[in-house]
């Protein structure tokens, strides 16, 4: 896992940026986490919270205290992960992930504003869901939508696709990870091995 951070730069404590100064580069690697053979096969559990991070989300910061907290406290109820969800009920995302859903054939994510991070995992899932001819949607999604669905599962650089099988007491749709969500992961697996045949 290659993780680079940029800065604007170190100056002196102040609120004022300065007229110049020199951005600063940190590139770290280590190992990639490895997901369990049981959680991808039997699913996590997700908790929802009320959205009580910044108004920016769309910007990758190191301002992760909300999402350290909000995780923390999902593990301690017993969850995997949290679901922020905003005061009029519409679905975000998750700590340090991107969530999608599935209802009747049809693949459903939040679309790109201010309250999500719009994950490179995430474009990548929708054109695999384009390869496999999944029709698929970026719309509001309600929390009571996401109770409702066929599938569920969360995204991101270090999990790939890992379904979600139950949300607060709501179980999705049989309690498993669905055939399509096994589908898009199927498709992903393809893409990396393709992609390993062709680097150099």
């Amino acid at each position: 896992m290659v993780y680079l951070q940029l800065t604007r730069g170190a100056a002196p404590r102040s609120h004022v940026y300065p007229e110049r100064w020199e951005p600063t580069v940190v590139l770290t690697f280590k190992a990639a986490p490895v997901i369990s053979a049981e959680k991808r096969e039997k699913g996590i559990a997700v908790v929802t919270r009320l959205d009580f991070r910044w108004s920016k989300c769309h910007i990758k910061s190191i301002a992760l205290l909300p999402s350290v907290m909000a995780k923390n406290e999902a593990l301690t109820a017993g969850f995997d992960d949290v679901v922020f969800v905003g005061p009029e009920g519409d679905v975000r995302e998750a700590s340090a992930s991107n969530i999608f859903m599935i209802r009747r054939g049809m693949l459903l994510t939040p679309p790109r504003n201010e309250t999500i991070l719009p994950g490179i995992t995430r474009k990548w899932i929708l054109s695999c869901a384009k390869k496999i001819e999944l029709p698929c949607e970026q719309k509001r999604i309600l929390l009571d939508d996401l109770y409702g669905a066929d599938e569920a599962f969360i995204s991101s650089t270090t999990i790939d696709l890992l379904p979600v099988v139950r949300v607060d007491d709501h179980k999705i749709g049989s309690g498993v990870p669905g055939p399509i969500s096994v589908r898009l992961y199927g498709q992903m697996i393809r893409d990396l091995q393709t992609m390993s045949r062709e680097s150099p």
